[in-house]
């Protein structure tokens, strides 16, 4: 899948928070069927990998009266060079790793396209300074966290019904 202009657009938002907090938080759009859109800001990204799947699965469940058709996660990672793998695993532990920003996009259909784009902090005496690579974007990697969202979500027709069979109930 080719990236979105809304990508594209979250990139440099991103870039800008960088360049003015030295910090990103992170954040999920959610892009439901009506074709509204939610951004949920992450205060904590987790630890681990497993740990971010699993908070992305619950976001899923969490979110699933949307109906979401896609969502597009925004962060800071650290990713290597060259590695055609680069977003099927964490690098968080590799002293080869460079710090990036990652815009990632996934349709409920597992289209999914990645922006990246390295960049390196530098402090100055006027504070912090940010110089950014190149942006990058790859069709079609693997990128196990915001699969995890649509597992969460699930088949969201069958998940709804439960729900109101569920407040009928009450």
């Amino acid at each position: 899948m080719k990236a979105t202009v809304r990508m594209y657009e979250l990139m440099e938002a991103a870039k800008q928070n960088l360049r003015e907090h030295g910090e990103l938080l992170p954040v999920v759009l959610i892009e439901g069927s009506d074709g509204g859109e939610l951004l949920v800001g992450l205060e904590q990204q987790g630890r681990t990998a497993e740990i971010r799947r699993l908070m992305m699965f619950a976001l899923g469940r969490e979110f699933v009266a949307l109906k979401p058709t896609a969502i597009v996660s925004v962060m800071d990672a650290f990713m290597r060079r060259g590695e055609s793998d680069s977003t099927a695993r964490s690098f968080a532990d590799d002293p080869g790793a460079h710090d990036c920003l990652v815009v990632a996009r996934l349709t409920r259909h597992g289209e999914c396209g990645t922006l990246l784009c390295p960049y390196e902090r530098h402090a100055t005496l006027e504070g912090l300074e940010v110089d950014f690579g190149p942006v990058e974007e790859l069709a079609g990697p693997e990128f196990p966290l915001l699969e995890a969202f649509f597992l969460g979500a699930g088949n969201w027709h069958r998940q709804l019904n439960r729900m109101r069979r569920h407040e009928d109930l009450s």
